[in-house]
């Protein structure tokens, strides 16, 4: 049980961590896209 509640916690924590780095990325693309939009305006 014990063992189980471990396993199901790192689920979680590697679940997390895919999510977040998801987030930076798409942070990071959205920003390089709307830096190049606003440059190619100027």
């Amino acid at each position: 049980m014990v063992f189980l509640g471990v396993a199901l916690m790192s689920e979680l924590c590697m679940i997390f961590n895919f999510v977040g780095f998801i987030k930076v990325s798409l942070k990071k693309v959205l920003c390089t896209n709307l830096n190049g939009i606003f440059y190619k305006d100027i």
